[in-house]
């Protein structure tokens, strides 16, 4: 799967994560595997914290790409949605004091 991603789309960074679950393949493996192709990697100990490290070592042009089950996908799209909520309320905020 990473020697067909990586043939389309350049990779910066696989941001390696466990999942909670017996049956997901470990970070470890995830992470050797990504060694393998040549690709920098990081590690992270949980959906959540790898998500927030994406996002936090990304910018707007940059493609987060989340693979996985749905049980993995859940956990990332409410890190991404916490995250967005909290910029609204930020941006929020910055607008009402600089009025």
């Amino acid at each position: 799967v990473l020697s067909a991603l990586t043939a389309e789309f350049p990779v910066d960074l696989v941001v390696a994560c466990a999942m909670a679950a017996p049956r997901g393949a470990g970070h470890e493996a995830i992470a050797a595997a990504a060694d393998r192709a040549g690709l920098p990697t990081v590690t992270a100990a949980s959906i959540a914290d790898g998500v927030a490290r994406a996002l936090d070592l990304s910018d707007d042009a940059d493609l987060i790409l989340v693979t996985g089950s749905f049980r993995v996908i859940e956990d990332a799209r409410r890190v991404v949605a916490a995250r967005r909520s909290n910029e609204r309320r930020r941006d929020s905020l910055d607008e009402e004091f600089d009025t």
